[in-house]
């Protein structure tokens, strides 16, 4: 995939959801809330970036809710800047696939989506 991702796991806790991602440069934790924001201590570039905009080092807020029993939405927002990103996470007979919507796209007709859909392999 063009995110580098090698590995992807979620964890599901009382007070959040944790989604590790691992590439050839390390690995990432971010934390989400259920139904509440949680601001990820880390201060690092986005894994998934939006092609053509300026990715710039930020803590990331997130928050989640299932919105169906095999459908996980994650919000997550770039503190230090006005953008945020709108994952929908399937889960489903065994495989894995991760949708995305960042805040331009979602709020205009004129600017896509174009970054490619996480899946398992």
């Amino acid at each position: 995939n063009s995110y580098g991702v090698t590995h992807s796991q979620f964890a599901f806790f009382k007070d959040r959801c944790s989604w590790r991602l691992t590439t050839k440069e390390g690995t990432k934790v971010l934390d989400f809330g259920w139904e509440n924001w949680i601001l990820n201590a880390d201060n690092g570039k986005y894994i998934f970036p939006v092609p053509g905009r300026f990715d710039m080092p930020s803590q990331i807020a997130g928050t989640a809710t299932w919105i169906d029993d095999n459908t996980l939405q994650l919000n997550a927002r770039l503190v230090e800047s006005m953008h945020g990103d709108k994952m929908t996470c399937r889960f489903k007979d065994g495989q894995f696939s991760a949708k995305f919507l960042n805040s331009v796209s979602e709020h205009t007709k004129d600017n896509l989506e174009t970054r490619e859909e996480l899946r398992s392999v």
